[in-house]
């Protein structure tokens, strides 16, 4: 594990002033060291990847795959997206879920990324490829923060530490089950280190690069992360471009257009996904509209409390477990675990060069993050509802804090630079003690609170679990403090043993130990997928299955809630973000599930009502439904919407139509001949008794068209 340094560059309070380059003052002859360099960054690289495989040695040997959403969600919809793929097809619409679904507009799946598509197209429909798809996008992140370690001129081994540190942190142990999660954070490295390089060298192309990968981590990922990632991005830019002297040419034509670039890069890639979110969600999902200012603040925010679980990764699945817990927020949106060599390098890294104002400014931006994080706690998360419209439409401010942990990860690399200069020029030491002293007091803080959260949230028949932990939090806090304590007494060649193998070996054991401590947040069995997988089939053709649907998937209870997806049945509800209030009371009303589930589902009426788009209206026509024994028609049109080749109503008689609804004539069932039935093309053989409309009960959204007879009729 001897990781060699970069280079022998001399110290600086800063940061380079050109991206990638030492600056003149501190100039060294690459020729010496190109050698050293190369090999130094491909040992780190290749130390962080083997720990991310080993500490992922069960998914490696089909053991194990993703617990919760990945489960559930994720999976299924990889390998619906991978059978699409092998037939030449992106997923855009699926009659498979919940009545027909628009799924492949819904960001998070990653219908259009690229990885995803690719991935599926190599692996197929399995969830083999989803493990694989999964630690890809693990080790893209690992990858990242090396890339952009080495650009900030750490040396080798402190990217190697902030790589593994950041693989392991509570960003993928907590939202292990939320690959759109992993998805952002992981590209977000990349996206700063473009935006570093446009920023520090007063560059055009790194910008529209920056903005680029910026919207692809939106391709697949969270829209809040994407959202307030590209916020987090805007304040780096604007600090480094205000707090760090460049010595590159200043033209104002770059620094004006660059932004507008960086902008339209990344909204041109989300394009294809949010512009058709934005159409086919509006009157299919409740998800098109702003959520209320209390749950955007409340829902999923950080307890202060759940600050002690900086000290060990196993301190927020024991308040999951307990019978007494301490915080109710959901265990993915708790922890803010950060490798205890990358927290306690971070605490020192404005004491190594107080002088350097952009670390000072990446501390208050960690503080501000961390503060958003908590919700209502702070007014901060309220601001940023009333201040921007995009942050009205997701929950769980938690997620905030994964930009604080991202951001200790900077701090740390910078003050690990000051290890290295403090090692090479044979100095007294102060960088490595204060090291110990900041080692030394954390390392006390996080015993006290991990002995006080055992107390206090117990679990019964735990004390194995518990040993374990305790070894862990003494190995990795205890062990930093003394080899923190030697590396202040010893001498250059002590401090380089020190910092190229026992700190990357003390952060592999931390990795593989966090893994263990936290795997029941982060796997599940296989077991239901292989089962699931013997009566799998890739064909996307429901041709010769007809309209038959359930009403919901069957199975056992451990079986993925979105299982159907892989055996190609159709479900009137399911498992998906693209939720509907009234979608969800047809499916709990007995006459009018129903009416859309079995093999016979084709309704006609030679009347139906037109009424307003309301919560009223659905009641009206469940009444009168359960009057008639049978479901009636009911024309509603979403606000904006209105029926094809039809002028819209007054209001007058909107009212007028629901008064008449009490008298509408029951619907009647019409043999139906399925003729061709695609993802995303349904014909169908109907002969209908007279001129009226034909329910065919699958899902509308904006982008369905209708023919009959050849010529379009109104939908």
């Amino acid at each position: 594990m001897d990781v060699s340094p970069q280079a022998e560059a001399k110290p600086s309070d800063g940061p380079p002033s050109r991206t990638g380059e030492v600056p003149r003052a501190h100039a060294f002859d690459p020729s010496e060291t190109s050698k050293r360099e190369s090999g130094g960054w491909l040992r780190a690289t290749l130390v962080a990847l083997a720990t991310l495989l080993a500490a992922n040695v069960t998914l490696l040997l089909g053991r194990h795959t993703g617990r919760f959403d990945a489960y559930d969600y994720f999976c299924p919809y990889y390998t619906l997206i991978a059978d699409h793929a092998r037939q030449g097809q992106l997923l855009l619409w699926t009659p498979l879920a919940n009545g027909g679904c628009p799924a492949g507009f819904e960001p998070q799946v990653g219908a259009f990324s690229p990885l995803v598509v690719f991935l599926g197209l190599m692996t197929g429909g399995h969830e083999f490829g989803f493990r694989v798809y999964w630690l890809t996008v693990w080790g893209l992140g690992g990858l990242g923060v090396l890339v952009l370690a080495r650009h900030l001129l750490a040396p080798a081994w402190m990217g190697c530490l902030a790589a593994v540190g950041f693989m392991f942190s509570a960003i993928y142990t907590g939202h292990a089950q939320h690959t759109s999660y992993l998805w952002t954070m992981s590209l977000f490295p990349w996206v700063i280190w473009r935006l570093d390089v446009a920023v520090t060298r007063r560059s055009f192309f790194p910008a529209v690069q920056a903005g680029a990968l910026w919207g692809l981590s939106g391709v697949g990922g969270y829209p809040g992360m994407l959202v307030v990632g590209g916020c987090y991005a805007g304040l780096w830019a604007a600090g480094r471009l205000v707090l760090t002297p460049s010595d590159a040419e200043v033209r104002g034509v770059v620094l004006a257009a660059a932004p507008v670039a960086c902008l339209a890069a990344g909204l041109a890639v989300l394009l294809p996904t949010y512009a058709g979110f934005a159409v086919e969600s509006r009157g299919y999902s409740d998800r098109s509209e702003a959520l209320p200012r209390e749950v955007v603040t409340g829902v999923g925010a950080l307890p202060p409390g759940a600050m002690a679980t900086l000290a060990s990764p196993y301190l927020p699945v024991r308040n999951a477990a307990s019978a007494r817990p301490l915080w109710h927020t959901d265990v993915a949106l708790v922890s803010v675990y950060l490798s205890p060599l990358l927290f306690a390098l971070a605490m020192t890294a404005c004491w190594q060069s107080p002088r350097d104002r952009f670390r000072w400014y990446l501390l208050v931006l960690a503080i501000l993050c961390l503060l958003t994080a908590m919700g209502d706690v702070f007014p901060l998360r309220g601001w940023l509802y009333d201040a921007l419209p995009p942050m009205r439409y997701f929950r769980f401010p938690g997620m905030f804090r994964c930009y604080y942990l991202f951001t200790l990860l900077i701090l740390a690399v910078m003050a690990g630079r000051s290890l290295e200069d403090s090692r090479r020029l044979g100095s007294q030491g102060n960088a490595w003690a204060r090291l110990a002293v900041v080692s030394a007091t954390l390392a006390a803080a996080a015993g006290i609170s991990f002995t006080a959260i055992c107390l206090l949230a117990p679990v019964a028949g735990s004390w194995p679990t518990v040993v374990l932990a305790a070894a862990h939090l003494i190995l990795v806090w205890g062990g930093l403090a003394l080899l923190a304590r030697k590396g202040s007494r010893g001498d250059a060649e002590a401090r380089r043993r020190i910092s190229r193998r026992y700190l990357i070996g003390l952060a592999v054991a931390d990795a593989i130990l966090t893994v263990i401590l936290s795997k029941s947040t982060m796997y599940a069995n296989r077991k239901a997928w292989k089962a699931l997988e013997a009566e799998s089939t890739a064909s996307l053709d429901l041709t010769g299955r007809g309209l038959d649907r359930r009403l919901r998937a069957a199975g056992t209870p451990d079986m993925p809630l979105d299982g159907h997806l892989t055996l190609k049945v159709a479900v009137l509800s399911d498992y998906t973000p693209f939720s509907s209030g009234l979608q969800k009371r047809l499916v709990e009303h007995p006459i009018l599930a129903a009416s859309a589930v079995g093999k016979d589902r084709t309704w006609f009426s030679s009347s139906a009502a037109e009424l307003p788009w309301s919560e009223d209206s659905f009641d009206r026509l469940a009444k009168r439904t359960e009057r008639l024994g049978r479901p009636c028609l009911v024309i509603s049109c979403p606000p904006g919407e209105t029926v094809a080749s039809r002028e819209p109503r007054p209001a007058s008689a909107a009212l007028s139509m629901a008064e008449q609804a009490a008298d509408l004539p029951p619907a009647k069932r019409v043999p139906a001949t399925v003729v061709d039935y695609q993802p995303n093309h349904l014909t169908l053989d109907v002969t209908a008794p007279r001129a009226g409309w034909l329910l065919v009960t699958d899902r509308w959204a904006p982008g369905w068209r209708v023919t009959v007879n050849g010529q379009e009729r109104p939908l």
